[in-house]
């Protein structure tokens, strides 16, 4: 494993979140995080070209009908963000909240990994509610 890799596991050990490697040997962990909106999964990696890449997967998939509000909502939303973007996957409906950071040429650090994460799982977090809200046609 790289070193930026397991900069960004060793952060989560240090930090306290539960960490499951990707059983295939690639540069990918899975973790969880509890936030005022509830609960969700989050997959990190590290790419060949020197990015950390940190997704927070939404818990429930869109349903078809609701996909286009969603997409809306979405949309709404990313048009703000300074940090980060969401995702719609229109085939199986799966939301996903994206931070990377290339880091090529230089070392990763710690503070970095951290930053990346939070920014991601906050705006998760604050957009969940309005997320839930479009899913269920509200």
């Amino acid at each position: 494993m790289s070193e930026a890799f397991d900069t960004v596991v060793g952060f989560l050990r240090a930090d306290g979140w539960p960490v499951a490697l990707s059983p295939d040997g690639d540069e990918r962990v899975a973790t969880k995080f509890q936030g005022a909106a509830g609960i969700w999964i989050c997959e990190g990696r590290v790419d060949p070209h020197e990015r950390v890449i940190f997704y927070s997967v939404a818990p429930e998939p869109v349903p078809e009908t609701r996909r286009a509000a969603v997409s809306e909502y979405l949309t709404r939303a990313n048009a703000g963000l300074a940090v980060g973007n969401f995702e719609l996957d229109l085939d199986d409906g799966q939301v996903r909240f994206k931070t990377s950071l290339d880091f090529e040429g230089e070392p990763l650090s710690a503070t970095l990994v951290r930053n990346l994460i939070y920014a991601n799982v906050r705006a998760m977090d604050h957009f969940a509610p309005g997320l839930a809200a479009a899913m269920e046609g509200g």
